[in-house]
């Protein structure tokens, strides 16, 4: 099972923090972030330009947590150097995933939390609720990036 792939979106509604885990290959890296409703996007969008080779490397941060993911596209391979600042020191961890799988991953925790959320009555959002991760144009980002991989 050290080989396949699967990713988790865990949300904090309170808070609007996210941490998306993703396992493959032996490995697990999280992606801990602020303002959900900005950072997944950005995340989807960097992933996407990767994907057509609009660029072979790019940077995130946490958007208000201490982290910083460096992504680098080298043939079907996706590098990530994950930087953490910390009071006890900084950290940083290099992972190595097959870009289509890991992708593949992200695009299935993504759609089990819309999954999720439509079962708890949550999705789709009265426009009240807005800004929120699962938001229209949110949403159309994501399935933007569900559809390229898919091709």
């Amino acid at each position: 099972m050290e080989n396949e792939y699967f990713c988790v979106f865990h949300t904090d509604p309170s808070s609007g923090d996210i941490d998306i885990e993703c396992k493959g290959e032996g490995q697990e890296i999280h992606f801990t972030m602020m303002i959900n409703y900005y950072s997944v996007p950005v995340l989807f969008f960097q992933l996407s330009r990767l994907w057509r080779g609009k660029e072979v490397e790019t940077e995130m941060d946490g958007y208000g947590m201490a982290v910083v993911y460096y992504f680098k596209k080298e043939e079907d391979r996706m590098l990530i150097k994950h930087e953490i600042r910390s009071s006890e020191g900084d950290f940083v961890h290099h992972f190595n995933f097959d870009f289509k799988r890991f992708a593949i991953a992200l695009d299935h925790g993504m759609k089990e939390l819309i999954e999720q959320q439509k079962a708890l009555g949550n999705y789709p959002l009265p426009k009240s609720v807005l800004p929120d991760l699962l938001e229209e144009k949110n949403i159309q980002e994501y399935e933007a990036f569900s559809a390229l991989i898919h091709g």
